[in-house]
């Protein structure tokens, strides 16, 4: 947060990617150590205009994809 913070405005593309407390990579929002939330409540400061979520190896891919938007869209304004 701090970058952000520090270069406002300037990251219109955002890459994110889940990591759970052990260390695994769930579904973005599901069971997270990242704050999801403080991120995107700076949206506009930072000036994200879209993101791209990354799952490197889920169980079913359009599982994980409709997961991560779920938990995603809840957060989101």
């Amino acid at each position: 947060m701090a970058y952000l913070d520090r270069y406002p405005g300037r990251f219109p593309l955002l890459h994110i990617k889940g990591r759970d407390r052990n260390g695994d990579m769930p579904e973005v929002a599901s069971d997270n150590s990242i704050g999801w939330e403080v991120l995107f409540a700076q949206f506009e400061k930072a000036g994200i205009q879209h993101y791209f979520v990354e799952h490197d190896e889920p169980t079913s891919a359009f599982d994980s994809i409709w997961a991560s938007f779920n938990d995603l869209h809840q957060l989101r304004f």
